[in-house]
């Protein structure tokens, strides 16, 4: 049974239709139900509708509840923006890779090959790399295209990215010589096919009646280009679902940007709101909506419990790893096997440090994870951990992004969410502390 914002969202016309969806509110059902809707009402064959997303695990998701909403004699498949990139360049590989300089069909390089090339140059050359040691020399060499602005600007200063550009343009002439491509050249070799060749992207161009995206708040230039390219020049139907309160990959290069500016891209967009959150009681949305309210940048939407009031908040102020631990373990024993339980960190260390601590004590029931991981899961009990200014915010990231991330965080919990948050020595708590308006700790 769909509520009012749902409904018209999944009844809307043709066109360009972008929903914003706030979490725990039926983002994946409204997009579903779309489907439905267009195989029933617009009466347009499955093999024309191409569902695009941005992880395996997220189109495999899809996959399974596609296979439930249309039943059996129909599939629509759920691409990632990779694979079905990779799709075209094996439908087409002949044209593809002739005009690119490969002698036959490439072969996906992997982290190894790009560690093995980057070390024969770094370490015969480590002067040239300002004293910086040799693994995080080529750590630099191997994510260069994706590092941020800031880092990029400190190379620049030492002049280490005139060296980069170089071993990165004899890369190039080795993946070439070799017979490898990239990951991300999937997309970025579909993408200069469509721009230089009209007839080829009238083709493809002509064989989607709909495009549906999910998680648009992830979309990077190059997706959001390819997605510019799928569509005729005129028209065309576009469906895109997402919440730029969760946007959580700008160092995948994600901007959210395309759907905080939709109508710059697409003048005649029409923009749809979830606001009822079905997962979390009313004590956790209204924390999480007000403390993402700090972010400037941001869409305006108010949500609101479906399941009302009578869940638990609470504040932990710690001054150090020992006191935070002992917190955890009550919390552990208190909530044993009453629910689902998941312990949030920032970082992959401060995860496996968990892990291991409790694994020792035989307590597996919990689930122990990053911020990043835990995004699209629910627990009916949540423990954030960890809420220093030494890791969260992250100095190296942006600090919206960053309260985004913590958003996801508050908003994985269903029913009671335990916050552990450091304090100084005059017992001042740590940034995102004073941003929750903590009035008083445990």
């Amino acid at each position: 049974m769909l509520n009012q914002e749902q409904y018209n969202a999944s009844r809307s016309t043709g066109g360009i239709n972008m929903v914003i969806a706030g979490a725990g509110t039926g983002k994946t059902t409204v997009l579903l139900e779309k489907i439905k809707s267009i195989l029933t009402y617009e009466q347009v064959h499955p093999s024309t509708i191409l569902l695009l997303t941005f992880s395996r695990k997220a189109a495999n998701e899809l996959q399974e509840r596609l296979a439930v909403v249309l039943g059996e004699g129909m599939f629509i498949p759920a691409w990632t923006f990779h694979s079905f990139c990779f799709s075209l360049l094996n439908e087409f590989s002949d044209s593809f890779f002739h005009c690119t300089g490969f002698r036959r069909r490439p072969s996906l390089v992997t982290d190894q090959m790009k560690f093995d090339f980057f070390s024969q140059f770094v370490y015969p050359n480590l002067r040239v790399f300002k004293g910086m040691p040799a693994a995080v020399a080529i750590e630099i060499l191997h994510h260069y295209t994706k590092l941020d602005k800031r880092i990029l600007k400190k190379l620049e200063i030492l002049g280490i990215d005139s060296i980069a550009e170089e071993v990165l343009s004899e890369y190039g002439k080795y993946k070439v010589e070799n017979n490898f491509i990239e990951y991300e050249e999937m997309i970025t070799m579909v993408i200069d096919r469509l721009q230089i060749d009209p007839v080829f992207r009238q083709k493809i161009s002509q064989r989607y009646t709909y495009i549906l995206v999910d998680e648009f708040q992830d979309t990077a230039d190059n997706n959001f280009e390819l997605i510019k390219l799928l569509l005729p020049d005129s028209g065309g139907n576009l469906f895109i679902v997402g919440d730029d309160w969760q946007s959580i990959y700008g160092f995948r290069n994600a901007k959210v940007g395309y759907m905080l500016d939709i109508h710059k891209y697409f003048p005649d967009a029409v923009i749809h709101k979830l606001r009822v959150n079905y997962r979390s009681r009313k004590e956790i949305v209204t924390l999480s909506s007000k403390f993402i309210s700090r972010n400037r940048f941001r869409s305006r939407k108010k949500l609101v419990s479906w399941k009302g009031a009578g869940g638990i908040v609470k504040f932990f102020g710690v001054n150090n790893s020992s006191e935070e631990r002992e917190i955890i373990n009550t919390l552990m024993s208190t909530l044993y096997h009453k629910g689902t339980i998941a312990v949030l960190a920032r970082n992959n260390a401060q995860v496996n440090h968990l892990k291991k601590e409790y694994e020792l004590r035989r307590m597996k029931s919990p689930d122990f994870l990053t911020m990043h991981a835990a995004k699209g899961l629910e627990f009916d009990f949540v423990i954030i951990s960890g809420v220093s200014d030494l890791v969260i915010p992250d100095r190296l990231s942006d600090l919206e992004e960053e309260r985004r991330l913590f958003y996801v965080a508050l908003t994985r919990a269903k029913e009671q969410l335990y916050i552990i948050v450091h304090v100084n020595e005059q017992g001042i708590p740590a940034l995102f502390g004073k941003e929750l308006g903590i009035k008083k700790f445990e």
